[in-house]
């Protein structure tokens, strides 16, 4: 597989993936897709590196399970 760097006039957090998108696939659904689906919604939110301390840290798996388990399950 040949890889290519990166268009350097591209800002950063707009380069894609090569291929079809979520919502290339969607339109394809038969049956349709509900609207609220077919809303691409993106926000850069920086590239530097995740701490190591996230996934290390007992507070933060805490926190975790406060804030984000325990409204999932």
């Amino acid at each position: 597989m040949e890889q290519t760097l990166p268009d350097p006039n591209i800002a950063k957090g707009e380069h894609r993936c090569p291929g079809e998108s979520y919502q290339d696939v969607l339109r394809r659904d038969e049956t349709g897709a509900p609207s609220q689906m077919m809303t691409e919604s993106y926000e850069f939110l920086g590239d530097e590196p995740i701490g190591f301390y996230r996934y290390t840290s007992k507070e933060f798996l805490e926190l975790e399970f406060e804030k984000v388990w325990s409204k999932v399950w």
